[in-house]
């Protein structure tokens, strides 16, 4: 069997195991779109060449870079990233800042919103994201599948009626819209779910347990289990949704989808700033994973998800960026900084969230709260060759020091994504030399200079 691509020479880190899985001078090997070979540089020659694996098609000398799985990005909203901005320093960041913009983004927009953030995220590292659709739209689908990205399109089911805007009061839920989102959820499952050999793998999105009916969340839940899909969902988000479900059931978030069966390993809360540390521990010991967002979180509420507590909990935790209207980045390399040192702020302990802990929540344990681990997150004989590598001759990456080891710690705490080199999606190329190979990045910077007014008014872009 032919080799496809072989890095050689790199600091490798499988992330398989316990740790980092760090090899000083370590090689993979890929064919096609899966690993074949991992481990050290003269074991994995020595091997493929017992192997009669002769022919060599590419070899990659990654002398001075780290290789590593590529960024996992477990929950993001691409489709909003032309709200960069327009919402910081404010109470009320949902309803009163970024909401009154968002529901007027032109579909032509939303798209460019999307390809903006794919653009400042691959060049980041950022293989798989987990993409909360806020309009489901096949045309993303397709952009999807031409970027080269490997996807968890979460599929948005929601009944936000005209009172939305209304502080304080009951939200009107629509039910002619939760049925038509619902059935605009199941229609694009049964189009692209698994398309690009498996690139694009949907799950089940009810936005959040206050933007929906009891009827449409036990909907959502039976669609779910019988077509073997995870369910994504913001969770004990805030106060307006805690009010809001104390209004309208009587519960708080956590008891109420307790009650609906929804507690469990096919289940992933995203946030939970709002969950007491009973709700917490009891959504992690029923197998459900966590993803936070700490630099959206951080902006819009000045409060620190509850990272630590559910991983004492047992729990996995993953990481997202959320999106750039509250966040002003998709770059999971922040993430994973600001991770460790609100972990660090919330213990007031230094030891608290260390370095490793922060990567392995960027790759495998992301990988593992998109239902994804059995194919990505680490580097390993058998897994889809999703991989980054990240030049260590940068500034920030400066100096390499063995012992005490300290490139984990850059990786998490000084590296700002820019020192990314090169990116495989799949097996296939998406990022070299400094330039994206699957989009045209001035053409999508152009129509967006060109086509959105630098003007704002509350409501819309006008």
């Amino acid at each position: 069997m032919a080799v496809d691509c072989l890095f050689k020479h790199a600091h490798l880190f499988t992330l398989a195991g316990e740790g980092v899985g760090y090899i000083p001078d370590g090689a993979v090997a890929v064919t096609g779109n899966r690993i074949i070979a991992v481990g050290d540089t003269n074991q994995v020659l020595a091997d493929l060449a017992a192997a009669g694996n002769g022919v060599i098609k590419q070899e990659i000398d990654a002398t001075h870079q780290a290789l590593l799985p590529g960024l996992i990005d477990a929950h993001i909203h691409t489709q909003l990233g032309l709200l960069r901005g327009v919402a910081q320093d404010m109470h009320d960041w949902m309803m009163q800042g970024v909401l009154p913009y968002m529901l007027e983004l032109k579909p032509r927009w939303q798209i460019l919103s999307s390809q903006l953030t794919v653009m400042e995220a691959l060049r980041a590292g950022t293989t798989t994201f987990g993409d909360f659709l806020v309009f489901p739209d096949p045309a993303l689908m397709e952009f999807y599948l031409s970027s080269g990205i490997r996807v968890r399109p979460i599929l948005p089911v929601f009944e936000i009626g005209p009172e939305l805007l209304a502080g304080g009061k009951l939200y009107q839920l629509d039910d002619h819209m939760g049925q038509a989102s619902y059935n605009e959820a199941l229609r694009l499952y049964a189009e692209y779910h698994g398309a690009a050999d498996g690139r694009i793998q949907c799950m089940m999105g009810p936005f959040a347990p206050d933007f929906i009916s009891e009827k449409t969340l036990v909907k959502c839940k039976d669609a779910a289990a019988a077509k073997g899909l995870p369910i994504q969902m913001h969770t004990a988000q805030g106060d307006r949704e805690t009010e809001q479900m104390e209004m309208r059931y009587k519960k708080r978030t956590i008891p109420y989808l307790d009650e609906h069966e929804y507690l469990d390993p096919e289940f992933t809360a995203v946030h939970m700033t709002m969950a007491n540390n009973d709700e917490v521990h009891q959504v992690a010991e029923a197998g459900s994973k966590l993803v936070v967002c700490n630099g959206s979180i951080g902006l819009i509420d000045g409060m620190i998800p509850p990272a630590i507590p559910f991983q004492e909990a047992g729990g996995t935790v993953g990481l997202g960026s959320d999106q750039a209207a509250g966040n002003n980045n998709c770059n999971v390399f922040n993430e994973m900084k600001l991770t460790a040192f609100f972990g660090k702020m919330r213990n007031q302990d230094p030891t608290a969230m260390p370095a490793d802990r922060a990567l392995r929540m960027a790759t495998i344990d992301g990988a593992k709260a998109l239902g994804l681990e059995d194919e990505i997150g680490s580097l390993e004989v058998g897994k889809k060759a999703d991989l980054i590598l990240v030049d260590t001759r940068h500034p920030t990456l400066q100096p390499v020091i063995e012992a005490p080891f300290n490139l984990t710690a850059n990786l998490v705490y000084a590296a700002r994504g820019n020192e990314v080199s090169f990116v495989m999606i799949d097996g296939r190329v998406v990022f070299d030399d400094g330039k994206l190979q699957t989009m045209d990045e001035d053409a999508v910077i152009q129509e967006i200079r060109e086509t959105v007014p630098s003007r704002r008014k509350k409501v819309g872009f006008m």
